[in-house]
């Protein structure tokens, strides 16, 4: 999930891996994704996908 405040669940869940996609919508602005890793798309990791 690319919000904001499932990753924070996540992470006080215990998942340590953790990455944020700050553009998930190239149609709105890049979001501040606060202090977690990020990356801007999935395509920048799954670039067939």
């Amino acid at each position: 999930d690319d919000s904001l405040p499932v990753l924070n669940s996540a992470r006080a869940y215990g998942i340590a891996h953790l990455l944020a996609i700050c553009n998930p919508d190239s149609r709105q602005p890049h979001k501040d994704c606060e202090d977690f890793i990020a990356i801007d798309s999935f395509a920048r990791v799954m670039p067939d996908a």
